[in-house]
C-alpha cells in the first residue's frame, strides 16, 4: 500500500483505499477497539477511515512532503478542533 500512501502525501491525485484495505493495514483488534470505543460497526469504521483518510493525509502534507513535528502538531490540534465542532 506504500504507493497509495504516497499519492496521499504527494501533490498529485490521491489514490483511494478500500475499507478491506484499512483493515489488513490496521489490524483487526484495532478496528474493533475504535468500534467499541465510538459505538459503531467495524465496517463503518473501516469505510469512514477509507473514505476521510486520504484527504486527511493529503492536507497534513501541503507540499507534498511530511512537516517538521511542530507544524504536524498544529495542524492536527487545528483538525480536531474542526471535527469537535461537528
Amino acid at each position: 500500500m506504500e504507493d497509495i500512501i504516497n499519492s496521499w502525501i504527494g501533490t498529485g491525485k490521491n489514490m483511494p483505499i478500500s475499507p478491506e484495505q484499512i483493515l489488513k493495514a490496521l489490524g483487526n483488534d484495532r478496528i474493533r477497539g475504535y468500534s467499541e470505543k465510538a459505538g459503531i460497526p467495524q465496517e463503518e469504521i473501516s469505510g469512514g477511515l477509507a473514505s476521510i483518510l486520504p484527504e486527511i493525509i493529503d492536507k497534513l502534507t501541503p507540499q507534498g512532503r511530511i512537516p517538521d513535528g511542530s507544524l504536524l502538531e498544529e495542524q492536527l490540534m487545528e483538525m480536531k478542533k474542526k471535527i469537535a465542532e461537528f
